[in-house]
Parts: structure tokens; C-alpha cells; sequence
């Protein structure tokens, strides 16, 4: 019986590994443990790629206002109502408008140049409509594409009260200096 307990750890041994040359955990234990460096590894990358940081916040887009344009533009010189023409950069960035028309509140960056534009449509009450989605930023409105506005002092929230403003087909009801006065 040793014998064969003898003849049996010998076969065992060369099969799994274990003889003369082999491994004490042998060819089977061998796939095992690649499934499991696979699944771990596999696993630790999925934790890596949930665990990014976010992205920092952009700059706020500041404005200044320029003025109500006078007449629709047919190119990127801009007459406003006061006499002043504005030129645009033949690649300036709508923010949210389709475009220029007679009546807007044109809207351009407070440290200069043209790089973008907002055109606010006039709406009732001495209002300009912006209907973009933002957040409520202390004293100021923090529009998604980077726009960021006063607030007119009493700033009323209308029916959003969490902070976020969805826009369209609600709006905000801009003034003619730029400050949001309600969201409607």
C-alpha cells in the first residue's frame, strides 16, 4: 500500500507539477492565478477610472454691455442704438443665440476683444430673455455655457428655489445693464 500511495504522489506530482522541474503550484494552479491577476487588475482599472478628479471649474465668461443693436447686422460691424458701431471677430462664439437682431442686448467680454458675444431678445417689462440653464452663484447667475451675470438687488428665483435654473421655456429677465432680475 505504501507502494502505491508512493506510485500515486509520483503521478500526481508530474502531472500537477510538483516533479522533478515543475512548480509546487503546478499548470492548473498556473491559468488560475492568471484569471485572478486578470480580474484584479481589470478591476483595479475600473476603480482608477471612476476615481478621476473632476475637472476644475471654468473661468466665469464676465460681460460688459455694449448696448441694444440698432439694425441687423449683414456682417460682423454692429450699429447700436447710441451711435456706436462694435466690430466683431469674423469667428466670435455665439453664447447660446442664434445670432444679432434689431432690438438685442448685445453683451461682449468685459476684459475686451470679440473672442464671443451674447445676443439677449427683447422681451416684456424693459426685459432682455436669456432661457439657458444655470446655477445660482452668490450674487451673480452662473450660466452653463460659461456666461456669468449680476444679480439686480432684489433678485427674485420665481419658481426654481434650489439654485438651479433649467432655462428654456422659463428664462431670465436680464436689464439693460446686464444685471438678472428674475428668472420667469
Amino acid at each position: 500500500m505504501e507502494a502505491n500511495a508512493l506510485s500515486y504522489g509520483d503521478d500526481l506530482g508530474r502531472t500537477c507539477g510538483t516533479g522533478p522541474g515543475g512548480s509546487a503550484l503546478g499548470p492548473i494552479d498556473a491559468r488560475w492565478r492568471f484569471l485572478l491577476v486578470s480580474v484584479l487588475g481589470g478591476g483595479l482599472f475600473l476603480m482608477a477610472c471612476n476615481t478621476v478628479a473632476p475637472s476644475p471649474r471654468p473661468t466665469p465668461l464676465v460681460p460688459t454691455v455694449m448696448g441694444v443693436v440698432a439694425v441687423r447686422p449683414q456682417s460682423n460691424r454692429v450699429q447700436l442704438t447710441s451711435g456706436k458701431t462694435v466690430t466683431l471677430a469674423p469667428n466670435a462664439a455665439a453664447l447660446g443665440t442664434a445670432g444679432i437682431d434689431e432690438g438685442d442686448l448685445l453683451l461682449l467680454p468685459a476684459e475686451g476683444g470679440s473672442a464671443w458675444f451674447a445676443a439677449l431678445s427683447p422681451g416684456s417689462g424693459g426685459c432682455f430673455i436669456l432661457d439657458k440653464p444655470a446655477t445660482d452663484d452668490g450674487d451673480y447667475v452662473l450660466f452653463d455655457n460659461g456666461l456669468r451675470l449680476p444679480k439686480y438687488d432684489p433678485f427674485d428665483e420665481g419658481p426654481s428655489r434650489s439654485g438651479r435654473y433649467e432655462g428654456f421655456p422659463d428664462g431670465f429677465c436680464v436689464n439693460s445693464a446686464g444685471q438678472a432680475v428674475r428668472y420667469e
